[in-house]
């Protein structure tokens, strides 16, 4: 029941609002909501608030990305052009 309210929420239409109202209370979460909207402030001049956006859907290889991660699309092609993301311990 818990794995079916999870991809309920992060496949809902609000489902930043709801990963964020989950997430608040959590240190960890919420430390992790910081890093993401610093990045969506750093980001955003260079490259146009409409064209950035946080996807709390958006998942890549859970075991070793040790915080945010991306992904590039281009209108009228179909999945990224460009991804990646930070892992600080892949090689210890």
């Amino acid at each position: 029941m818990i794995a079916e309210n999870l991809v309920d929420d992060i496949t809902a239409q609000d489902a930043e609002h709801r990963m964020r109202a989950a997430l608040k209370d959590n240190p960890e979460g919420a430390e992790g909501l910081v890093e993401v909207d610093r990045l969506l402030e750093l980001a955003t001049p260079y490259v146009g608030g409409h064209r950035i956006r946080f996807a709390p859907n958006l998942v890549r290889g859970l075991d070793y990305y040790t915080g945010a991660i991306w992904e590039v699309t281009a209108p009228g092609l179909p999945g990224s052009i460009a991804s990646g993301g930070r892992y600080d311990y892949l090689i210890r």
